[in-house]
């Protein structure tokens, strides 16, 4: 029941944490290294996917030059990507591997994959996961909108500096 209490923590101190990060690079680190703390695997890795389903970035926590990669990370995601797709973790077979997709909405993001838990991984475990991965897919979702934002700003901002002539701007409804 103490761990419990202390995943359930662990995971309230993440998502609040994670709500605060706008930078994409440092907010996928900031997951894979929360899952890895949280469950307590040895290895964790998270796949930031291209819309064709590539990995475009990998972020991982407990990996060295040494230390092999997970067992399953391909290039494209072939037997994984109706698994992601559909929002299910697994594969439940595996004790010592666990999956899961971050997806917003119909979006799959990415994935986030553990491996190296001594005893193995359980259903509680499956859950805590799924849960982080719905939490950053949110947050994940703002930073990119964040950045999208602070882009439109800063090319209004470039108009307006470049310009001689008059500009006036317009509400919806005509007001300057």
């Amino acid at each position: 029941l103490q761990e419990r209490n202390r995943q359930i923590a662990t995971l309230h101190v993440a998502a609040r944490s994670l709500a605060t990060e706008h930078d994409p690079t440092r907010l996928f680190q900031q997951i894979v290294d929360t899952a890895r703390d949280l469950i307590g695997a040895r290895q964790a890795a998270l796949a930031v996917l291209q819309a064709d389903g590539r990995i475009r970035q990998l972020f991982t926590a407990g990996l060295t030059p040494e230390t092999p990669l997970l067992p399953v990370l391909p290039a494209e995601l072939g037997p994984l990507e109706e698994m992601l797709r559909d929002g299910s973790t697994g594969p439940p077979s595996a004790r010592n591997f666990i999956s899961a997709p971050i997806h917003f909405r119909e979006e799959v993001l990415g994935a986030l994959y553990l491996t190296g838990k001594p005893g193995g991984f359980t259903a509680d475990d499956d859950s805590l996961v799924t849960t982080l991965c719905a939490d950053a897919a949110v947050t994940l979702k703002n930073a990119i909108l964040y950045d999208e934002v602070e882009a439109q700003r800063t090319r209004l901002a470039q108009v307006f500096e470049s310009t001689f002539d008059a500009i006036v701007s317009a509400d919806g409804r005509g007001n300057i």
